[in-house]
């Protein structure tokens, strides 16, 4: 995966909410981008944002297709985030957050 260059100049860290950590697990340059990923969110939680880490999940091939050396087929919902809540209710689960 090429890495992502943030355009925005004003944009403020404080307003940054989530960040896509791991995508397409079967795609060639996923670990190195994944590790690299890790990383710099690693560093922004070490400097006191809170920003939570998602796993992104989107396809470009049929669910039939792999990659050019993918073991496994490119499938949506591989891979998925979770959340911990302590309850079932949409509210109380925003307001811990």
């Amino acid at each position: 995966m090429e890495t992502f260059e943030f355009l925005v100049d004003d944009y403020s860290l404080d307003d940054l909410k989530f960040m896509e950590i791991i995508n397409d697990p079967t795609y060639m340059t996923s670990i190195d981008a994944v590790e690299k990923a890790l990383k710099a969110w690693d560093l922004l939680l070490q400097n006191g944002y809170k920003i939570y880490g998602i796993g992104g999940s989107d396809s470009h091939l049929y669910p039939d297709e792999k990659y050019e050396n993918a073991d496994y087929p490119s499938l949506l919902g591989d891979p998925k985030t979770y959340i911990f809540a302590k309850n079932l209710s949409k509210m109380k689960s925003k307001r811990q957050c």
